[in-house]
């Protein structure tokens, strides 16, 4: 290559790279100026309090469930220590991080065809994907992309260390896949993609490698390795029973059949897109489809062949996912592709994210063989018409995308005067230092759990000065899914007329971790508001919470608990409770 050809190309590399960056962007841009939704006001409010971000490497950070992100906490750590509680930046990061999985995407897509225009335009269908937005939309979705971000390039390096045969890819990609497991468990799929490029025989007419067996020992090491980490901080006992009762083997293959049906759903993206979009979609989804028949009739497609690997790969990549997933698809509503909810879609976007990205590398991969290197006129043509349908299917799906990122934007906006009132209202109360706590009431139904179930971390969140609250357990008529408090303010002892929740005769476990302590408690409709004599009660009306605590005291103001628990949660532990506060078990 003459030193020209050399410029050239790596101009075209960076104009590429820019356009993708600049179009994704684009999507993206009304989302900056969203609010916090769900976890985002928990994992703002968490990574407040923390003061060692280093502690979630060895200490559990996510009580009452199987979740073990260090990585990706320490992140947010350094987030709010950099821009506080400040929305914009938030939601800046993630679309970088979601940039930056899309580049890294392209690079291992190069490295999977010849045809760079194919390579692109995939990489930009998966950049503009409702999808891959959606993922990027809720902050909370920051472990996926941090993971996703890792994985394929940990993916990458695999490959060119089949290809090369370095001991540095090896290195890269045993580092980079750590990485990806300390961001997010679901980084476990590229455990099997990676070990599939490694143990694919080659050609008969090349040798096959010893070191790549050793390659897969270091892999399956790195692996069990994580695992012993993951079981040595992560409590299983009756914290990990909140997620499923159900038997192993029954959520995994019930999860896996709704996760597929949703899959497809969200991957056409059939409910958003116009109608000139489903014709362009449904041609090209043909074309995809012959391109698999010719691959799978073509001589050459043996097992000994890089492109069968590159197809088990990518297939390996998706249905593990599938299964990975499969655990959360049993707490969906049915069909929940079907719904055209801003919030709702992208909450859910994350449980595909990494199978979109799979199957962007089968469809670089299928119809690369399908266009082939021939330079005829035929070929001309159709690698023609496969550009246009990819820029008209991206157009679309781009457009469908930043009708997402608008709707997203504007759903928690409404949440703002309801947020910030409350938190108004505690900022100029005069709080006890012991004993503390706060019920927000009359919260309209129209809120549902955007705010109710998040009404602790929401207020703790937004305060100018946390210290000022982080003693203090907030609430409105029902306990939130968990409190997050300063170090060592609440003990299941001091905390009544909340009671800890109990799950097969032992109690969920706290959490204190760093600054941090995460609470799981529980309160019944029995309790009797009259007898709280030292908590505080504000009533939402007309825009703003006002102290309505002596009306409550005296009767005025009737409060009405409920128990926001399922199943046996919802039980008083002991005698029962048979009026008045419940019973400590």
């Amino acid at each position: 290559m003459t030193k020209n050809k050399f410029h050239t190309d790596r101009f075209s590399r960076v104009l590429a790279g820019f356009a993708l960056c600049a179009i994704t962007a684009l999507v993206y841009w009304p989302a900056l100026r969203s609010y916090f939704v769900l976890d985002d006001f928990t994992l703002v409010t968490y990574s407040r309090l923390l003061r060692n971000p280093l502690l979630p490497f060895v200490q559990e950070h996510f009580p009452g469930s199987p979740y073990f992100r260090p990585l990706g906490m320490a992140l947010w750590w350094l987030s709010v220590q950099c821009f506080g509680n400040t929305i914009k930046p938030q939601y800046a990061i993630n679309l970088l991080l979601h940039i930056a999985v899309t580049l890294v995407l392209w690079r291992l897509l190069l490295a999977l065809t010849s045809h760079r225009l194919l390579a692109w335009l995939i990489a930009l269908l998966f950049a503009v994907h409702p999808i891959a937005i959606g993922t990027s939309l809720w902050l909370a979705d920051r472990f996926d992309l941090l993971a996703a971000l890792f994985g394929f390039a940990a993916l990458h390096m695999a490959y060119r260390y089949r290809s090369a045969q370095a001991l540095r890819y090896l290195l890269l990609t045993l580092m980079l896949l750590l990485l990806a497991l300390a961001a997010k468990e679901t980084s476990l799929v590229m455990i099997g993609a990676i070990g599939m490029v490694w143990i694919w025989p080659r050609a008969a007419s090349q040798r096959y490698w010893s070191g790549e067996m050793r390659a897969l020992f270091l892999l399956l090491a790195v692996g069990i390795g994580w695992f012993g980490w993951r079981a040595w901080m992560v409590d299983v006992s009756p914290s990990g029973s909140l997620v499923s009762d159900a038997p192993l083997l029954q959520v995994i293959a019930k999860g896996a059949m709704r996760w597929s049906e949703d899959f497809l759903r969200y991957l056409v993206a059939w409910a958003r897109l116009p109608r000139v979009a489903q014709i362009v979609f449904v041609v090209a989804a043909l074309a995809v489809i012959a391109a698999s028949i010719k691959a799978a009739i073509n001589g050459r497609l043996i097992l000994r062949s890089d492109f069968a690997m590159k197809i088990v790969t990518a297939l390996v990549l998706i249905i593990l996912a599938a299964l990975i997933q499969a655990p959360m698809a049993l707490v969906w509503p049915q069909q929940i592709a079907a719904s055209l909810d801003a919030k709702f879609t992208a909450v859910h976007s994350r449980l595909f994210y990494f199978s979109l990205g799979g199957t962007a590398i089968l469809a670089t991969v299928l119809l690369g063989r399908l266009i082939g290197t021939d330079l005829g006129p035929v070929k001309v043509r159709m690698r023609t018409f496969f550009a246009c349908c990819a820029m008209l299917i991206a157009l679309s799906w781009g457009f469908a995308s930043h009708r997402l990122a608008d709707d997203y934007r504007r759903d928690p906006r409404a949440l703002q005067p309801l947020a910030e009132a409350a938190t108004l209202a505690v900022e100029q109360a005069t709080l006890p230092t012991q004993h503390c706590q706060i019920y927000l009431l009359d919260i309209g139904p129209e809120w549902g759990l955007a705010f109710k179930s998040i009404a602790d971390e929401g207020v703790k969140a937004l305060l100018p000065d946390i210290s000022h609250a982080q003693h203090c357990l907030i609430q409105p008529e029902y306990t939130p899914w968990l409190h997050l408090l300063a170090h060592a303010s609440v003990t299941p002892a001091n905390a009544a007329p909340m009671l800890p929740i109990y799950r097969n005769g032992l109690q969920v476990p706290w959490l204190d971790i760093g600054g941090v302590q995460v609470a799981y408690l529980n309160l019944f409709p029995s309790t009797d508001a009259r007898e709280l004599r030292d908590a505080l009660f504000f009533a939402y009306r007309q825009g703003r919470f006002e102290d309505v605590s002596a009306a409550v005291r005296s009767g005025e103001h009737a409060v009405h608990f409920a128990c926001a628990r399922s199943g046996k949660q919802c039980v008083c532990p002991g005698d029962g409770c048979p009026g008045g506060n419940p019973l400590r078990p």
